[in-house]
């Protein structure tokens, strides 16, 4: 699944994916983050992006799995 693909799936499928791990949480920040980063300076719906958390967060999630 590209990067694309998982900004458009639904959280319960990603949810599956991370559970079955076919996903893993910091490919998921890192492709969220990719698509606000490309969108956000013509958006501008972020004001706050706080990148280095979510990673942080999605690494200490990783490792709980």
């Amino acid at each position: 699944m590209n990067q694309t693909d998982l900004c458009y799936t639904s959280a319960i499928e990603l949810g599956r994916l991370i559970r079955a791990r076919e996903l893993s949480p910091v490919a998921l920040v890192d492709a969220v983050l990719a698509r606000i980063e490309r969108l956000n300076p013509k958006l501008t719906a972020y004001l706050t992006l706080t990148a280095d958390h979510a990673r942080e967060l999605a690494r200490a999630s990783e490792g709980r799995r």
